[in-house]
């Protein structure tokens, strides 16, 4: 009997020693709060926030005045821009706070994290310790750099599919690759563009007409107007332009030595674009803008009076890809 109460109480101490470290040793019997601290590499440690909670709360919780455990958990990652996103959920018989928000640096996203758990449980003891629990404040890590201006350059190549009215002789479509530089909410991106070319019927015969087509490269500037509000969106209102070759293949069954002009395009554009920020890298876009083409080629036949095509005065784009982010 007495060996068999032995392995009970073996196992038994086995167990409990391996669900506090589980739950980051914070199931003493000196405290009513059970802490889940989840964090990314280089953050600061369970042990460090407890102190830092505990600093705050001061003795009115230690001491058994509040029977009731909260239930605290708080999970920090990192996001695919470099920013740090907070997830703190706090549980307890007089307040249940669930509070999300990002910052630069770990160490500042896990102290506002702790400062919300202790102003949730004990608002009052919180705020009178606050200048006192300065010490207990959790400090960089040693992995933990601050970011500099290159740290928060993040470089993304994308590719996507093109929409376009006004430029060709009918609606087109395209495929594009863009190459983007984002610097805090400011993104500087180059894209390269090829659109599908469009038949315009219209010469001295029924038949007669030309093949227009389009290449072009751009380059466009965009503000994001929810950085530090929206963490999983981006909407950009960008501004810039594009330089190609419109290129006509004439044809027609009664045209003598029919053949290919290509001409310089020029166009000033402007669309709105809405991104999705992950913590992974890869995300989508969508845009919708319009131009204004600064030279629209007129594209003529010989002998004919009237141009067989030249651009609209104002053109329709939208694009719609996949991007993939990295630093």
């Amino acid at each position: 009997m007495g060996a068999h109460a032995q392995a009970w109480g073996f196992v038994v101490l086995c167990f409990a020693s391996s669900w506090s470290r589980a739950a980051l040793a914070d199931t003493g019997s000196d405290s009513d709060l059970v802490l889940g601290w989840s964090v990314a590499d280089g953050c600061p440690d369970g042990a460090a926030a407890r102190k830092a909670i505990d600093s705050l709360l001061g003795e009115r919780r230690s001491r058994g005045h509040a029977p009731p455990r909260a239930q605290v958990n708080v999970v920090i990652t990192q996001r695919g821009d470099g920013r740090f996103e907070a997830q703190v959920s706090v549980h307890d018989v007089d307040a249940s706070v669930e509070r999300r928000f990002d910052g630069a640096r770990c160490s500042n996203v896990a102290q506002a994290a702790t400062l919300i758990v202790a102003m949730t449980l004990e608002p009052m003891s919180a705020a009178e310790r606050m200048p006192a629990a300065a010490p207990a404040s959790l400090p960089p890590t040693a992995t933990e750099v601050t970011p500099t201006s290159a740290e928060r350059v993040q470089i993304a190549i994308g590719v996507g599919a093109l929409g376009d009215t006004g430029s060709l002789p009918q609606p087109s479509m395209g495929v594009t690759a863009t190459l983007a530089v984002d610097v805090a909410a400011t993104r500087l991106e180059v894209n390269a563009s090829q659109w599908l070319a469009r038949l315009a019927l219209r010469g001295p015969h029924p038949d007669d007409g030309g093949e227009i087509g389009l290449i072009s490269g751009g380059l466009q500037g965009c503000y994001d107007m929810l950085r530090g509000v929206s963490p999983d969106f981006a909407l950009a209102p960008c501004l810039g332009g594009e330089v190609g070759s419109s290129a006509g293949q004439a044809q027609g069954r009664e045209l003598e030595n029919p053949r290919s002009r290509g001409a310089l395009w020029v166009a000033v554009l402007a669309s709105l674009t809405l991104r999705q920020r992950t913590a992974s890298s890869v995300g989508w876009w969508f845009s919708a803008g319009a131009g204004v083409p600064v030279i629209r080629p007129n594209f003529v036949i010989k002998d004919f009076p009237q141009p067989v095509f030249q651009a609209a005065p104002v053109v329709g784009r939208a694009s719609i890809g996949l991007t993939w982010s990295f630093r």
